[in-house]
């Protein structure tokens, strides 16, 4: 479900308003689907304001060598500032509150594999700025 891009034939008025209305089931396949589209940090506030339960549940099912990219997605795709890469509690800053608070939720090993991603990522977008050919 993550790998797919969502329904194809709704717009994200509608995804909302599925996800609002949906069972518990409706928003999870939402949720996930939705994952690689453009609109899923507003899915993502929408889902953490109406059950913040439910989406650190789901969080328990991804992998986590994918919580990297599903924090990247929720966050617009924007990198975090990374505070700092501790052992013990490695911290990001993330642009929305709501991404900061699923990060800070996620058990310890799912917070470093999203912190190796994550500054993987960004020295490789900065890489590419240096040597954009």
């Amino acid at each position: 479900m993550r790998m797919t891009k969502g329904p194809v034939d709704y717009e994200a008025d509608q995804v909302y308003q599925e996800y609002k209305e949906g069972s518990k089931r409706v928003r999870q396949v939402l949720f996930y689907s939705c994952i690689r589209r453009d609109f899923f940090p507003i899915l993502f506030e929408e889902a953490w304001a109406i059950d913040p339960a439910l989406v650190k549940s789901m969080a328990k099912t991804v992998p986590a060598n994918e919580i990297g990219p599903l924090l990247l997605s929720a966050n617009g795709g924007r990198p975090p500032k990374i505070i700092e890469i501790a052992e013990k509690q490695p911290q990001l800053e993330f642009d929305l509150k709501e991404v900061n608070g699923f990060f800070k939720s996620l058990p310890l090993a799912k917070r470093k594999s999203a912190v190796k991603f994550l500054r993987d990522y960004t020295e490789s977008e900065a890489a590419m700025d240096l040597n954009p050919d």
